[in-house]
């Protein structure tokens, strides 16, 4: 998990969502929890099982009034010293380079806060009425933007792209633009477009030309205010 000042302030927060609202939001402590949690069929932030991200996670799940899990969350809190685990690809003449995400002015200096998987259990996405869908993406945003605001970080938001990066490629320094579905650079999943709707939300900026590294979708970057 990341550093105690960080996970101290996380709590606080929650105190005071838990104070408003019907809802029970909490940090999760360990991964395997959420690896094995048959709520969310098993699903997490694959990122979880490299030991830098893991360091760097927080993992928050919201439970309604009776008590069933209904959305979970990760938070990645990036140090400077840490930038060189964020990868993605840049747009150059006729081939996309993998750079590191320090090679871009708004990180400078800045903690990065990556917004990782997010998702609601099974049994919220299947009722038939909103529940409590709604509220829990109001906690979300607002804690992303409080935060955002006490830390003073950079916002890192990587909508999944349509495309996925194969296992021969994963150490390349470079890819032939020939190789890639042009058209679809950028473009988002219907996942990705909620995520994508977000970023705008949080008043990020999509960077032109920059890709995410493993499915080519947008990667947005800005600070809040």
């Amino acid at each position: 998990m990341c550093k105690k000042e960080y996970l101290w302030m996380i709590e606080h927060l929650l105190e005071k969502e838990n104070k408003k609202n019907n809802l029970y939001c909490e940090i999760v402590n360990k991964k395997e929890v959420i690896k094995n949690d048959k709520n969310f069929n098993g699903n997490y932030d694959a990122r979880l099982d490299e030991k830098e991200f893991e360091q760097s996670a927080v993992i928050i799940q919201i439970k309604n009034e009776k008590k069933e899990k209904v959305f979970i969350f990760t938070l990645f809190f990036i140090r400077r010293e840490l930038y060189h685990i964020i990868y993605v690809w840049k747009k150059k003449q006729e081939r996309l380079e993998k750079v590191s995400i320090r090679d871009y002015k708004q990180c400078i200096d800045k903690n990065i806060l990556l917004l990782g998987y997010a998702r609601f259990s099974e049994v919220e996405l299947n009722r038939k009425k909103i529940g409590s869908r709604h509220k829990c993406i109001e906690i979300y945003i607002n804690l992303i933007k409080e935060i955002g605001k006490k830390c003073h970080s950079t916002i890192l938001v990587e909508p999944e792209g349509i495309l996925k990066l194969a296992k021969k490629t994963e150490f390349l320094e470079s890819i032939e633009l020939g190789k890639v579905y042009e058209t679809a650079l950028g473009a988002v999943d219907q996942g990705g477009r909620v995520t994508r709707k977000l970023a705008i939300i949080l008043g990020l900026k999509e960077i032109e030309g920059c890709y995410n590294y493993y499915t080519f979708g947008p990667v947005f970057l800005g600070n809040i205010n």
